[in-house]
This record gives structure tokens, C-alpha cells and sequence, in this order.
């Protein structure tokens, strides 16, 4: 067993002045030893368990908690294979952990590894599973959700005690509507029967008598199975709804509504580009709401009533579901965690329907959309009890916005050169290590993702520090040619308006004349900032135009009637 670095530095923190509870995190835990052995093995089956039913960690005893500095560092007096032994007796059913014996600030800890459990665990008595840095109690449900989940259990693919005449009709009839405009399904929906119909999609049980759950939630008519979407708008968050619906209906009708009531209280800006083509840029992307509410209605947990909520302002748009994320899924992997549908047999008939991106890319595509439309990347969390993805409204900066549409193909539909993009609009530099964060991989698959960037000779997007260029792992910032083009949509990018003043006047005094191409070199901006320039300037009679020409970026301008006196101001 090696080791983890986050121990290591956790350990060394600790040592430096740290308490060990404030270190403590989802998958980290320290514990000292109780008075009793007796006592000291409870607390580790507990902790062991607790870790197993979540997505395991590590245990390291021989450290107190609330102390600080070397004094914190104490030992155990228990062996690995004590403490192996003694988590395996007490946890029901037996954990099987790695241990190994590590010495610090001469003492010797015990570090524990536990897997993900491949079934519930329970010690003492209880079932607890590790949320950020505690053990919370899980209920009945959870428990059973957990157990399902760990033996690969399928609701929806189970029968339920409802025939073929529980269908409903107009939910039938929108499911052929949708097969026939899907492509590539296999499947004629028409001049069949419904139940032949069922039958190929596999909604009925292999001897054609019993609806399945996932049919029930499709083309049922009974509302306990329906999808039910509670939808609010505000005009401004905070404030009391203006609009208020609820939508009840089998699942596709549901999707339906709710995307048209989101679709008619998004509001779009038309972005501009040279050739003269028009882009139109939407508070919230409607591709990645679709695809977030598909989640909801597809992953969440049907034995739960609850409904899914869509809060929807000028600021933000928040859709929330019941159900955790599934096992092994967290907010720290969700991008790069293979897909797993809490309803296998509904996600799959989904896709036939065209209700749900490929399997594995929704998440992507959620990012992807937002990110690319000037928006912060989507956040997707897990609350008690269900799961929340908010969007945020950012600037939509047309410079970013048209910087990224005119990226390679390749590169404008990569999240992850998305999101270097983003996290380099706000800082000037950033390394392997912290852009690994971002898109949830390695250090050394970040590495490759920043010199792949690196080597574009169309458009030269980034390049490595003039300090760190001789690096194995180098510190990376954009190219000069890029922030020309990103222009103010870069944070440290941005003259205030006054320098901005100052110095286009200066030009003036010295040289009499300032064009759009001047103020690109003087300013290193694109030729879109010069133009808002020249024309906030010649609004303040600054400047005046001065040439013949009216168009194009060599047009020449010279002090304005108020010229002397906002330079008298300076």
C-alpha cells in the first residue's frame, strides 16, 4: 500500500501547527487510541465502515484531534494487523482493509486503507456513511438505495403490478411521435400493436403481461409514477415568485412543459462576428438546461415522492432532484466518472427517445454550453437527500464568446480547453497541478492538456512562462496574441476607463491624430475594444473624426471641442 501525498502533507501540516480535525475530509479521517483496546477497535469498525459506505479513505491512528503542532503526533500502541483483524471481526459484512505501519516525528501510526464497500456496512449497530468530514446516520431508504446500488439493482427495470391497459393513450402516442423523429433506433413505431411496441423497447416483462417500472414512468396512467416538476420564476432572486407551475404528466410530456416554460423566460443578446454571421447568446443555455433537467427527470429516485424543483431567476437557474448522486459519483468526479444511471432501463429507452445526450456526455455538454457562452461553469452538487445543479449568469464578454467560437473545432468542443480558458481569464498563470483540479484528471494528464494547447500555431493560445520555461512542468499564461484578443474579457486585462483617457490623450497632445489600429497597438486590445473607445471619446467630444475615410480601422480622429478641457483635468 503506498501512501497517498495528501496524507503525507496532511501529517506535515499538523507537525507545522495545524489540528487534525480541521484537515479532515471525505475521504481522510485521524482517531488516537481509546483508554481500551475494546474501545479503540469500535471506533475503527465504525470509521471503516463509515468510509465503505461512502467512497472509502483512509484512517490514520496515532494522532489527536483537536491538538495542534508535534504534540498532536502521540502513536498507537495497535499493530496493522490488529487493526485489519479487529475492523474485519466488527463490521457486518466483514471489511476487508489494507494497513501499514508509518513513522512520523518519531512515532509510530497505523495508516488504514478502506475500499468502497461492495455492499452496506454496519458497526455496533449502526449504518453511517461519511459526508464531507462526519459519519451521518443513514435512514431506511438510503440504506436500501445503497444496497441497490452496490448489487447493481435496476428499479425501473423491475415489473411493477400494472398490465398493458394501464397505458395512456396520449402518452403512447407522443412515445411513437418521438421514435419517429429520433434516428437511428431500429425501431418502426408504427403498424405495431402497443404491446409489440413495448416489447421492442423492452418495457414489458419477458412474458408480455406486466408493465415494467420504467414504463409505468414513460406511458403510464398512474400519477404515483408520473414525473412532477414544481417550477418558480423570479424576477430577481430572493423576491416572491412572479410565475408558479406545477407540471404532472408521464415523463416525456413533463420534459416537454417544463423546457418550454424555462425556453420562455430565457432571454438571448445577438453577438456579432466579422463575416457578418450572428450568434445568439441565452442567459442560460438551453442545450445544457436540457440536458441537466433530463437528469433529474432520468436519474433521480422514484421511490422517493418528492418532487423536482426549478428555481429560475435573471441570475440563476437551479434544478434540484431527488436522490443522492449515484455510488462512487462525486461533485470531485463528476466530469470524469464513467456514467452511471441510477435507472439503467429508463436511461436506455431515453436515448432511443432522444430525451438524453449519449451516455457519459450530458455532463460535458453542460459544461461545454455554459462555459462557451460566457457563463461560469455549472455546478453540480449533492444536498441531503438530492441532488442540485445551479446555473449562473455570468457577462456573456462578446470578446470571450468570440474568441472561443473561433477556436479549432477540436478545441471549442474541449471542456478541458474550456475550462483553461476560464480559470486563465482570471488569473495569470496557472500550472499542472491546479488545472488538475479544474478538470477532475492527473497532474500529468493536466501537463499534457497544457502543452498540448501550447503547441496550436492557429490561433497561439497559451505559452509557457519566460521563468518557468526550462521547467519539467512549467507555469503556463496566454499568448500575447491571445489577450489582444480576449481584450477586457481577461480580469487583469482591464484599464480602468480614466488610464484609458489618459493615455489616448497624451497620444493627442503628442502626435495630433489617433486611429482604431493605433489605439489596438498602444492599448493591445482588439479592434472591437478601439472602436467602443474611439466611439465613447467622439460621444464626449473628446475626439472628432479628422479624415475623409468613415470607415475601417485607419479612420483618424483629433481633439475634440472639449478636448483642452479634459486634458487641462489631467
Amino acid at each position: 500500500m503506498k501512501l497517498p501525498n495528501y496524507v503525507i502533507e496532511a501529517l506535515k501540516a499538523i507537525a507545522s501547527g495545524a489540528t487534525a480535525d480541521s484537515l479532515e475530509t471525505q475521504v481522510i479521517d485521524f482517531k488516537q487510541d481509546s483508554e481500551s483496546p475494546r474501545e479503540t477497535a469500535k471506533l475503527l469498525a465504525k470509521a471503516a465502515s463509515c468510509f465503505a459506505n461512502a467512497d472509502g479513505g483512509i484512517l490514520v491512528l496515532g494522532v489527536k484531534d483537536a491538538e495542534a503542532g508535534p504534540d498532536a503526533i502521540v502513536g498507537t500502541r495497535h499493530t496493522p494487523d490488529w487493526c485489519r483483524q479487529r475492523i474485519h471481526e466488527l463490521s457486518t459484512p466483514s471489511l476487508l482493509v489494507e494497513a501499514q505501519e508509518v513513522e512520523f516525528e518519531g512515532h509510530a501510526l497505523v495508516c488504514i486503507q478502506v475500499p468502497r464497500g461492495l455492499d452496506v456496512h454496519e458497526a455496533d449497530g449502526r449504518f453511517t456513511r461519511r459526508i464531507g468530514r462526519s459519519c451521518e446516520r443513514m435512514s431506511a431508504v438510503e440504506i436500501a438505495r445503497l444496497a441497490n446500488e452496490r448489487l447493481q439493482s435496476d428499479w425501473s427495470a423491475d415489473a411493477s403490478d400494472a398490465t398493458i391497459d394501464s397505458i395512456e393513450p396520449d402518452a403512447m402516442a407522443a412515445l411513437r411521435r418521438r421514435l419517429a423523429d429520433a434516428e437511428r433506433t431500429g425501431i418502426d413505431p408504427g403498424g405495431t400493436s402497443d404491446a409489440d411496441l413495448l416489447v421492442q423497447l423492452r418495457l414489458l416483462t419477458p412474458n408480455r403481461s406486466t408493465l415494467t417500472n420504467a414504463a409505468l414512468v414513460l406511458v403510464g396512467n398512474d400519477e404515483r409514477f408520473w414525473s412532477r416538476v414544481q417550477y418558480s420564476y423570479r424576477r430577481t432572486a430572493g423576491t416572491e415568485p412572479d410565475f408558479v407551475r406545477t407540471v404532472e404528466a408521464p415523463l416525456p410530456e413533463t420534459m416537454r412543459v417544463a423546457l418550454e416554460l424555462i425556453s420562455a423566460r430565457i432571454e438571448t443578446v445577438p453577438i456579432n462576428f466579422p463575416d457578418g454571421s450572428q450568434l445568439q447568446i441565452a442567459d442560460f443555455p438551453l442545450r445544457a438546461v436540457r440536458e441537466a433537467l433530463a437528469n433529474a427527470l432520468l436519474h433521480r429516485d422514484y421511490r422517493v415522492s418528492n418532487s423536482i424543483v426549478v428555481e429560475h431567476s435573471s441570475e440563476s437557474l437551479r434544478i434540484s432532484s431527488p436522490g443522492r448522486f449515484p455510488s462512487g459519483v462525486t461533485s470531485a468526479n463528476i466530469l470524469t466518472h464513467g456514467s452511471t444511471p441510477r435507472n439503467p432501463k429508463l436511461f436506455r429507452v431515453a436515448e432511443k427517445l432522444a430525451l438524453s445526450e449519449e451516455r457519459g456526455l450530458g455532463v460535458d455538454r453542460m459544461y461545454r454550453e455554459t462555459i462557451r457562452s460566457g457563463h461560469p461553469a455549472p455546478a453540480v452538487l449533492e444536498e441531503r437527500e438530492k441532488t442540485l445543479v445551479v446555473f449562473t449568469r455570468g457577462e456573456r464578454n462578446r470578446q470571450f464568446i468570440r474568441f472561443a467560437a473561433n477556436l479549432p473545432k477540436e478545441e471549442r468542443d474541449s471542456v478541458e480547453t474550456l475550462l483553461t480558458l476560464q480559470a486563465l481569464r482570471d488569473e495569470p498563470t496557472i500550472a499542472a497541478d491546479d488545472l488538475a483540479l479544474l478538470v477532475q484528471k492527473t497532474a500529468d494528464e493536466a501537463r499534457a492538456i497544457l502543452q498540448r494547447l501550447a503547441s496550436l500555431s492557429s490561433p497561439r493560445i497559451i505559452e509557457p512562462t519566460r521563468e518557468t520555461r526550462q521547467h519539467r512542468a512549467p507555469t503556463y499564461r496566454f499568448t500575447a496574441e491571445a489577450l489582444r484578443s480576449l481584450g477586457t474579457s481577461v480580469t487583469y486585462n482591464r484599464l480602468p476607463v480614466d488610464e484609458v483617457d489618459r493615455k489616448v490623450m497624451l497620444h493627442l497632445r503628442e502626435y495630433g491624430r489617433v486611429s482604431n489600429r493605433t489605439l489596438q497597438n498602444m492599448l493591445d486590445v482588439d479592434v472591437y475594444r478601439a472602436r467602443d473607445i474611439l466611439k465613447r471619446l467622439v460621444g464626449r467630444e473628446i475626439i472628432v473624426r479628422t479624415s475623409t475615410q468613415t470607415r475601417g480601422p485607419s479612420v483618424e480622429y483629433g481633439p475634440g471641442p472639449r478636448f483642452a478641457e479634459e486634458d487641462a483635468r489631467m
